[in-house]
């Protein structure tokens, strides 16, 4: 075995899509505690951040989330 062949793949963590929906679910979750409920006092509607916008900033997470997971040792 060559010096090259040392990493290794760990095991799949789930489909990539999972970490997705995980991660814009809970940016949704957290941005409408933050704004409607929590600190702010803010509703989520008023807020000029679109729920499509922390929806998809929440896939970018789930993205980078998996891409972490899921890399050589």
């Amino acid at each position: 075995m060559s010096d090259i062949d040392r990493t290794t793949r760990r095991p799949g963590r789930g489909p990539a899509w999972l970490y997705m929906l995980g991660g814009a679910v809970v940016f949704l979750l957290v941005y409408g505690f933050l704004f409607r409920r929590g600190m702010l006092g803010m509703r989520l509607w008023d807020s000029p951040v679109r729920v499509l916008v922390i929806a998809l900033l929440g896939v970018a997470g789930g993205w980078l989330a998996y891409r972490l997971d899921s890399r050589p040792r």
